[in-house]
């Protein structure tokens, strides 16, 4: 086997690799910024009580959400609930009947 086809084999492996780590993005946030292949700027991510905030709800609501498959949630690196702003815009929005801050023009 020649260095060409050693190159070869190597790139189809990181190519499955970047795929199947593309397709797992959903389950860190950390790691959905790190592998996105777009711009798109991060996420903004939010803690139980910032949530609890966000949502103008108490945090045993919150809490209420998440167990019933309202408010999906991911865990950081120390195991702490996490919410990503699009899903507590969708509930606020859910909840309240308009979006948070409002309508715009």
């Amino acid at each position: 086997m020649n260095n060409d086809d050693k190159l070869l084999q190597c790139a189809e492996r990181i190519e499955r690799l970047v795929s199947r780590l593309v397709e797992n993005r959903n389950g860190c946030p950390k790691c959905r910024v790190e592998v996105s292949l777009t711009a798109d700027p991060p996420e903004e991510i939010y803690n139980h009580p910032q949530a609890a905030h966000f949502l103008e709800r108490s945090e045993k609501q919150v809490y209420r959400y998440r167990i019933n498959g309202r408010l999906p949630f991911t865990r950081d690196e120390t195991g702490q609930y996490c919410y990503l702003k699009a899903d507590l815009e969708r509930l606020f929005e859910e909840l309240h009947g308009f979006p948070k801050g409002g309508f715009h023009k």
